[in-house]
């Protein structure tokens, strides 16, 4: 009977095993208890899945792309894996990374751009596309806000009316220096 009673014990280990290292013990245990082939073919196939899994995920989270790291995650439910809580974190900062790229193309703020570029740089997120056309725009801005500023302060050492209020609302939409904008506000006003 005590014998029996070990055999159900490695058995339900094996069946109930966690994780690929729980499960490697049980499988070192039932080979040792001489289980049933089956029994042990069954856990070593499910040790295989695993480990692919692992595999998987952890080249979902070199390639630092939403979409693969989420179905790489999907497929690892059940296997309690020790790196899925990992790649939870990884997949939560690369949406973040991704929300803010999507969220400050929205706004068109350089500062906004700024952030969500460097969000990026430190997840790692892999997006490319969208970050080439975040920096794209970024560039794009501050190459005008650099010329709205240049005519702005060109436009208050001439202090030709017209000229200075046209170089202001230029200067506004181009997110220019708020400083520099306010000194030829009050140079217009007079």
């Amino acid at each position: 009977e005590e014998l029996f009673e070990y055999i159900t014990r490695v058995k339900n280990q094996l069946d109930e095993a966690k994780g690929i290292e729980a499960l490697k013990a049980a499988l070192s245990e039932a080979y040792e208890a001489r289980l049933p082939t089956e029994h042990i073919q069954e856990a070593v196939d499910r040790l295989g899945t695993r480990e692919a899994a692992h595999h998987n995920l952890q080249l979902a989270m070199i390639a630092s792309r939403c979409p693969g790291l989420i179905a790489a995650i999907e497929a690892t439910e059940g296997m309690y894996l020790p790196i899925e809580e990992e790649a939870r974190r990884h997949l939560d900062a690369l949406a973040h990374s991704e929300l803010l790229l999507n969220a400050s193309l929205a706004t068109g703020l350089i500062v906004d751009l700024t952030a969500a570029l460097e969000s990026a740089a430190e997840s790692g997120l892999r997006e490319d596309e969208l970050i080439a056309t975040v920096k794209k725009l970024k560039q794009e801005l501050e190459d005008e806000r650099e010329r709205a500023g240049t005519e702005l302060k060109a436009s208050i050492e001439a202090r030709f009316p017209k000229r200075l209020r046209k170089a202001i609302a230029w200067s506004e939409s181009a997110q220019v220096d708020e400083d520099l904008v306010e000194s030829g506000r009050q140079l217009a006003s007079f």
